[in-house]
């Protein structure tokens, strides 16, 4: 038996002894954690090590040696593309376009607010929150996909496990994971994020850019440094963790997505200024074929154990 299988073999008679003596069975799964972290960085390779996976590997080098730049994806012609400079812009181009969905929906974010108010002002608009959206559209059937950035929780506080428990508890249509893990798997990292902000809709709309689906993202062309209606709430622009600031203050408890950690009356927003396109054409499906590929990558490394 080699080293690992060892390893392992010890786990699960320990986890039998914990079993039988009724500890809490957190204790084998910590066990379970600390396995997989040591396995990953004695076989750090092993995502490509099968015959399989490097019959794969050829294929796919042979395929992007035809690409230039080496790339994954050819060069496509006849794409519709249209710019969008600022969120207020983008975002509700992307409520049309996820309110189109007929089929499935696919999400890459760095980090998604599953409040965040697509249209403004949000009393106007209250059925294009970004969770009524997506929980009406998978009513009617839409398979929902999101990957989003899983954060060093001791110096960051998106929390994706906000997102990822918020949306999955609204249809079992909608599927969340989030990505990487940072301790106990195979596939530890430490300090690195992926950063894409990707939307498909039904493999024939896409949007890319800069723009993640989130809190502080909304703003107009004049980037306000006030809220335009500071004491009538039913116009308000910014409503609660929307208005913020992060040279004053860092978000906190965005989960409590109706509260401020700062004073509308005495601090300035900090504005957000960026870009994003969408597109509908050939290319579209090159993106769908990243996400595809991303996704089942994920879901390999973090669930593979679970199948």
């Amino acid at each position: 038996m080699d080293f690992l299988g060892s390893i392992k073999k010890e786990i699960d008679h320990i986890g039998e002894i914990v079993q039988e003596r009724g500890a809490r069975h957190t204790f084998k799964e910590g066990l379970v954690a600390t396995f997989k972290t040591v396995s990953g960085a004695v076989d750090g390779n092993d995502n490509h090590d099968d015959p399989e996976e490097k019959q794969v590997d050829k294929i796919r080098e042979s395929i992007c040696a035809s690409h230039r730049f080496n790339s994954f994806a050819g060069e496509r012609s006849r794409n519709a593309v249209k710019w969008y400079i600022d969120g207020h812009d983008y975002f509700w181009a992307v409520s049309e376009i996820l309110e189109s969905a007929r089929q499935c929906i696919f999400i890459l974010d760095w980090w998604l607010s599953p409040e965040l108010y697509l249209r403004r002002p949000p009393s106007d608009f209250p059925q294009f929150r970004l969770d009524r959206l997506l929980k009406r559209k998978a009513e009617q059937g839409v398979k929902v996909y999101i990957c989003v950035y899983k954060e060093v929780t001791q110096t960051m506080n998106m929390s994706s496990n906000h997102t990822k428990e918020a949306l999955q508890a609204l249809h079992p249509n909608i599927k969340v994971m989030r990505h990487p893990d940072h301790i106990g798997s195979k596939n530890d990292v430490q300090f690195w994020s992926h950063h894409e902000k990707v939307v498909v809709v039904d493999n024939h709309r896409a949007c890319i850019g800069g723009l993640d689906l989130c809190f502080g993202r909304w703003d107009t062309h004049n980037h306000p440094l006030a809220d335009c209606h500071p004491t009538d709430f039913t116009r308000t622009l910014f409503p609660g963790q929307d208005y913020n600031n992060g040279r004053v203050m860092d978000f906190q408890q965005v989960d409590n997505f109706v509260s401020s950690q700062i004073s509308i009356l005495e601090t300035a927003r900090m504005p957000w200024h960026d870009v994003h396109l969408a597109l509908a054409g050939p290319a579209v499906l090159d993106i769908v074929q990243h996400f595809v590929e991303r996704w089942n990558k994920i879901k390999k490394e973090k669930y593979n154990d679970d199948v």
